[in-house]
């Protein structure tokens, strides 16, 4: 089963798409990304070779090899833990002239937006939002800036720190719900950007019920707490023989009361002949309290 992070990887820049990708400037912003987010190392005879895991990085690389005319050599060996690894060996000629394109953003829009993504597919994971929003993007100090940079221009807030016992590396995140949908929008992720939103709708009626049963939960909390008061002081004035000195109003209230223990003092509203208001009977029920507690305390 993949990871939710995984499925908008596989799903952002599908081989249906590559027909209309049809900018040399992108493609070759798509092919220098590659060698900015992934390790490669100079070998024999002036070439230089990177190795690519993921299935649907490796058809990219390649299509972004063979649009731009590059020559370059694929081999495929089984890794240790039974996964094939991609290595594609180029001449090191293509960085003639270009080397700017590992350390600076391209200057035009469609361009910059290929080369987040591709940060996004290299170095970038996010969170299945059922659990957390979280976005994050691991690598050096300058391609964290760029990325950073990227995402100003977007109106993307997002922080970044140095990693834990990696000087060479650093951590860009992003936390907030409203960029995360932001930012898949911008890569192209629309699927994905409403999976995000239908379940920050359904986080929000959940946690809206929650707010609103632990709010009549309390209600029926303090009502019993409040009930049992009023009751206890009204049976001891019965077994005491003051309860026929009360006056009859009170007498009324404290008869309901007792009566009608789950009651709120709403629902005690309608029993009344002549119906009283809320403020009415809690008027009415602190004064019936005051008189008996008032007796109580000439008898103890």
């Amino acid at each position: 089963m993949t990871s939710f992070c995984h499925d908008i990887k596989e799903n952002l820049i599908p081989k249906e798409k590559y027909h209309s990708m049809n900018k040399n400037c992108c493609w070759q912003t798509i092919l220098f990304a590659f060698f900015t987010f992934k390790n490669y190392h100079f070998a024999e005879n002036n070439k230089i070779e990177i190795k690519i895991e993921e299935l649907f990085l490796v058809r990219l690389l390649e299509q972004s090899l063979k649009n731009l005319k590059i020559d370059y050599l694929k081999e495929s060996n089984l890794s240790l833990n039974n996964k094939i690894i991609n290595h594609f060996i180029v001449d090191s000629d293509i960085f003639t002239n270009n080397t700017a394109h590992l350390t600076i953003l391209p200057k035009n829009k469609c361009c910059r937006i290929y080369w987040l993504k591709i940060a996004f597919l290299c170095i970038g994971y996010l969170s299945d939002p059922n659990k957390n929003y979280h976005l994050e993007f691991v690598s050096s100090l300058n391609n964290i800036e760029n990325i950073k940079l990227i995402l100003a221009e977007e109106e993307i807030e997002s922080k970044y720190y140095q990693k834990a016992n990696d000087s060479d590396n650093y951590i860009l995140y992003i936390k907030k719900s409203d960029d995360l949908i932001h930012f898949l929008g911008i890569i192209g992720s629309n699927k994905y950007l409403l999976e995000i939103e239908n379940v920050r709708i359904e986080k929000g009626i959940r946690n809206h019920l929650i707010r609103q049963i632990n709010y009549e939960s309390a209600n029926i909390e303090k009502t019993i707490e409040s009930s049992v008061k009023y009751i206890h002081a009204i049976e001891w004035s019965i077994e005491n023989g003051f309860f026929n000195e009360l006056p009859e109003n009170l007498k009324e209230v404290a008869s309901l009361r007792v009566k009608y223990p789950d009651k709120n003092l709403r629902e005690l509203c309608e029993l009344f002949e002549k119906p009283l208001t809320k403020s009415g009977i809690n008027h009415r029920l602190r004064r019936l309290y005051g008189i008996i507690q008032k007796e109580k305390s000439k008898v103890i």
